[in-house]
């Protein structure tokens, strides 16, 4: 899984693997399908399947796979600008405290991650700490894409449109089938039809 997700970023794989999960209704199914749809794009549905398994996602034992959800609900909440849902997401991601020094840092990194999305897409203020952040694990180079998205966004909020474009060049040039790659190429098309 680690090889689909965060090395290959393969979305046939992505998709092959979530008609899969699909038939069996776990936590950690339900995780996997979610971290498949907030890359894909599909923010308004995963919030609907997220929300309609809730009661599941807060009762589960396994405290990565309860997390992981509800950092994808907290994402797609950022990405649709929903305030309430990401005020409600964030009190449930509060209540997470891992034993495991290693995990706390992930939970901690991964939160801040989520409150500068929050800073740049939602109250449209720059964040001087995005540059700054990395990924917890190896292998995180859809999360580095999605950083980069951010720090483009951000970029254009410094009015630094130079910087901005280069950010969106780069990301241009991976899986087009990933929601960040897709809104840098539209963002190009449409700065070359001005």
């Amino acid at each position: 899984m680690q090889y689909v997700f965060y090395e290959k970023m393969n979305l046939g794989k992505w998709a092959e693997l979530n008609r899969y999960i699909t038939k069996r209704k776990s936590i950690a199914n339900i995780a996997v399908s979610a971290l498949i749809s907030y890359y894909k794009g599909d923010f308004e549905n995963n919030i609907n399947k997220l929300t309609s398994n809730q009661i599941l996602i807060i009762q589960a034992k396994n405290d990565s796979y309860k997390f992981f959800t509800l950092i994808c609900l907290y994402k797609c909440a950022v990405m649709t600008k929903n305030e309430k849902l990401m005020e409600q997401s964030r009190l449930e991601l509060e209540k997470i405290n891992f034993k495991n020094a290693s995990k706390e840092k992930w939970r901690q990194n991964t939160l801040n991650f989520c409150h500068m999305m929050q800073e740049i897409l939602v109250l449209e203020k720059s964040s001087e700490l995005i540059d700054s952040w990395r990924p917890q694990y190896p292998g995180g180079k859809i999360n580095l894409l999605e950083k980069m998205y951010f720090q483009a966004l951000n970029e254009r909020l410094k009015n630094n449109e130079i910087k901005s474009k280069e950010y969106f060049q780069e990301l241009s040039t991976n899986d087009a089938k990933i929601y960040f790659v897709k809104e840098a190429k539209k963002y190009l098309e449409e700065e070359n039809g001005k």
